[in-house]
């Protein structure tokens, strides 16, 4: 149930990534290792995409949240391979309008806060 996608291809786990809630993505997580296989997480989950090309970490990109990014990377490492990340994540761009304009917002308020807490 949590991982049936309804008619945009989004499940709970996009969801989850797209509200910022990371205790429900490690919810969601935790209850997948359990009873789901590699294949699956990565189809359900990791690389999931929604109607418009987006998996989740494209998802947290464009919402600009940093550390949904940060945990998604970390949970990635434990089921995809280096090429998967690579290909999948950090590289792909068809079908994702203005991925990188929200990335470097984010990147540049993570810059902006970073060095405001460092005063």
């Amino acid at each position: 149930m949590l991982l049936h996608a309804d008619y945009r291809g989004e499940n709970a786990w996009n969801f989850a990534v797209f509200r910022g809630e990371l205790d429900v993505m490690l919810y969601i997580w935790v209850w997948a290792k359990d009873i789901l296989t590699t294949e699956e997480i990565k189809n359900e989950i990791t690389l999931r995409r929604d109607h418009e090309g987006r998996n989740a970490w494209h998802i947290a990109a464009n919402r600009s949240k940093l550390e949904v990014m940060q945990k998604i990377s970390v949970l990635a490492k434990e089921r995809l391979t280096a090429e998967e990340i690579k290909s999948e994540m950090l590289l792909r761009t068809e079908g994702i309008p203005g991925l990188f304009q929200h990335m470097r917002s984010s990147y540049m308020k993570y810059i902006k806060y970073g060095s405001l807490l460092k005063r």
